[in-house]
């Protein structure tokens, strides 16, 4: 019997680690002008950031199909465990895709599956992948590995400041923040993953005063907090720079990532954030 660890490209989890501990991903789909790409395959960040700046383009994704997730599922051998950890079904249909399959399989063949929803997205679903692949690596199984997840869905946290709302807006992913819209888009709020879905947190005036607020609130729980990683979107400078200010917080490491085509697609080149549990 293997354990089998399944996600999808929403993780940002880097190709070397991916190959490394032998996860399989599923990538999203992207929709620009006429054309799809697969999230990470057919279209990479840099190039997808390049022309959101450069072009007055908003692109649309959507999720894996069904099929997709069942195609790799037929590969399982039949005393396999399969543990497949999506984006926060409050993001996207990836979650019922994965199930949907899961349930068709369980039709055909005896290897056993289960679909977790991250209430995550970005570094929040790859840390939570990293840790199931440490679990499997302890010898630890499904149920124990089931519980610290959710132990860590509980405690995690992700903060994020944005150049704009347009992406999010034009997305529709900022769900209730869209009747203060209006009122927000001159503004820099700061926003954040609320039990999967994306809130706001308060209402600041610049940028940097945003992020600052944001370096304050993750000071508060820096003591507590056992893995941090700084986010960015075609804003390496700015991420450098939050990397610092964590470090005067944190005494462990602090990773940077730049997020991936999916995520971009709806926060928008200029995105800085923070990601802690």
């Amino acid at each position: 019997m293997s354990l089998i660890l399944v996600t999808d490209s929403t993780c940002d989890l880097s190709r070397e680690y991916v190959q490394q501990h032998g996860i399989h991903v599923v990538p999203l789909n992207i929709h620009l002008k006429n054309s799809v790409y697969k999230d990470g395959i057919d279209i990479k960040p840099a190039e997808l950031y390049h022309r959101l700046r450069c072009e007055d383009i908003f692109p649309q994704t959507s999720q894996p199909s069904a099929g997709e997730f069942l195609e790799l599922y037929r590969k399982l051998q039949p005393e396999d465990e399969c543990l497949v950890i999506c984006i926060s079904s409050d993001l996207s249909g990836t979650y019922q895709s994965a199930q949907l399959a899961a349930d068709m399989y369980a039709e055909e063949g005896t290897a056993e599956i289960h679909v977790v929803d991250s209430r995550s997205v970005s570094m929040g679903l790859g840390m939570q992948v990293m840790h199931a692949q440490q679990c499997f690596a302890q010898g630890k199984d499904m149920t124990q590995t089931l519980f610290e997840l959710a132990e860590m869905r509980r405690r995690m946290r992700i903060l994020f400041v944005v150049d704009t709302l347009d992406y999010l807006a034009r997305g529709g992913r900022i769900g209730q923040l869209s009747k203060h819209l209006g009122n927000l888009l001159q503004l820099k709020p700061l926003l954040h993953l609320e039990n999967g879905r994306i809130g706001l947190l308060d209402k600041v005036r610049t940028k940097p005063k945003a992020v600052q607020h944001m370096l304050d609130i993750f000071a508060k729980e820096a003591r507590q907090a056992q893995q941090v990683v700084a986010l960015h979107i075609d804003a390496l400078e700015e991420g450098q720079a939050l990397v610092q200010k964590v470090q005067e917080h944190y005494s462990g490491p602090v990773s940077l990532v730049q997020c991936g085509a999916v995520i971009g697609s709806h926060a928008g080149p200029g995105t800085v954030g923070l990601c802690w549990y």
